[in-house]
């Protein structure tokens, strides 16, 4: 731990109302607001934000988890993203807060520590810092925390019953929940932070580009898709199915953080709905095929719709049977004696 000591509290809906001028009074620095639970905002989240600018206090958020599956925490991290590009980019991270009975009794470690890391990974993608709100008992039982500490940012939840009573646990953390204070005739969590936050987090935004990859993505553009869920709707709350591959925008405009995707490029219809934050924008290479070309497929490589392929694929030498589809030359159909074997992209074939 390091010799900074910066005073700061923890609010959710139970301190709705307290005077931010007496947290300030009383030396108060930061505060740390729930900004959402499940995949909801926290009703009382804009209140507390608007009192804590207009009083030039430091704020970070938490959000309460209840994911029972990865693809739930996932579910969470876009809520919580929605809610975090309605205001300010916070001084201090978003930090995940998973602490329910029945994710200790239904589910293993590994899927524990699985939903945090993709909740985290998640939000950073999305351009804000994020970490891990935990207690001994979680990092020690219920995460697996050689896969957590050193690579995010740990709040630690252990009550000493004062701030000057230092906990033993060490888990690098950058903040600790030391106990319960009251201030301005509130009951209200204390906390220490042991890092100068507001530098840290400018110096993780001056890195982000200028506009999020969301924003620069524009119709006609090629995307690529690993494992990514595909939604019917752009509010649908399920994904109906999930998806690899090489996709193509179909339209712009971004409702919900989810854009419309298509396949093959000038397919006129809607394939579905995916997240922005699961997109990775594919510049196109150029390279063009001819029937009878003969190629080899990069190692790896998907069907031009997501598929996963034989082992023999990466093995063997096709002939190219069609080149191009509606114009397109990305689209290349390749096949043995005649026989298609697969439609694959330009960019995953090799030309022998």
């Amino acid at each position: 731990m390091s010799d900074m000591n910066i005073k700061g509290v923890d609010v959710s809906y139970v301190q709705e109302g307290i005077s931010v001028k007496a947290l300030s009074d009383s030396g108060v620095k930061f505060v740390m607001i729930r900004l959402g639970l499940s995949e909801m905002e926290d009703v009382t989240a804009a209140g507390h934000i608007k009192a804590c600018r207009e009083n030039g206090i430091d704020y970070g958020f938490y959000w309460y988890s209840y994911a029972m599956s990865v693809a739930d925490a996932v579910k969470e991290a876009d809520a919580c993203l929605t809610a975090l590009k309605k205001y300010e980019r916070p001084s201090y991270p978003v930090f995940f807060d998973m602490e329910e009975k029945r994710q200790i009794d239904g589910l293993d470690r590994v899927v524990r520590t699985d939903m945090a890391i993709a909740f985290c990974d998640r939000i950073i993608k999305g351009g804000y810092p994020c970490g891990i709100y935990a207690n001994p008992s979680w990092m020690e039982s219920y995460y697996d925390k050689d896969r957590i500490i050193g690579k995010y940012d740990i709040w630690l939840a252990h009550w000493t019953g004062s701030p000057d009573r230092i906990s033993h646990y060490d888990y690098g953390q950058t903040m600790w929940q030391w106990g319960l204070d009251k201030i301005g005739g509130y009951n209200i969590d204390g906390d220490i932070c042991f890092v100068d936050y507001p530098v840290i987090t400018k110096a993780f935004y001056d890195k982000l580009p200028e506009k999020p990859v969301a924003e620069m993505l524009r119709k006609g553009d090629r995307v690529l898709l690993i494992n990514t869920p595909l939604y019917i709707s752009a509010s649908a709350r399920n994904k109906s199915t999930t998806i690899s591959g090489y996709y193509y925008i179909h339209s712009d405009g971004i409702i919900n953080n989810r854009i419309r995707i298509t396949t093959p490029k000038g397919n006129p219809d809607v394939t579905g709905w995916v997240n922005v934050y699961s997109i990775k924008k594919q510049e196109e290479t150029g390279v063009s095929f001819n029937v009878g070309d003969r190629v080899r497929v990069k190692q790896g490589a998907l069907s031009f719709s997501g598929t996963r392929l034989a082992g023999f694929v990466y093995t063997a030498v096709f002939d190219v049977i069609q080149a191009g589809i509606n114009g397109y030359p990305d689209y290349i159909v390749i096949g043995l004696d005649g026989d298609v074997t697969a439609a694959m992209h330009a960019d995953d074939l090799i030309k022998v």
